[in-house]
């Protein structure tokens, strides 16, 4: 979910059941950074919101995006390659 200071939150459409168990693809999170972009140009702080699971997607997913935003930090990138070995060294889904 999206959320822009002085607006409304904007509802994922991917959201299915159970939706707290759920990777969003890489394809899925490209769709998005044009919509974060256009909020950013219009307020001045926009704020993403990923649902926390267990096995990691929320943070992934945070970092796979951040990173096709461009905002995406040294530490932030680290993070993402440990966050992806995990799951892939854990054969998680």
């Amino acid at each position: 979910m999206l959320l822009q200071e002085d607006a409304h939150p904007i509802e994922c459409e991917y959201r299915r059941p159970p939706w707290f168990n759920y990777k969003y693809s890489e394809e899925q999170l490209a769709e998005w950074v044009p919509r974060v972009q256009e909020i950013a140009g219009k307020a001045r702080k926009v704020l993403g919101y990923f649902n926390n699971h267990f096995h990691g997607y929320a943070p992934e997913n945070c970092l796979q995006t951040m990173q096709m935003l461009g905002i995406v930090t040294p530490h932030a990138t680290a993070a993402l390659r440990r966050v992806t070995f995990y799951r892939l060294d854990s054969r998680l889904p």
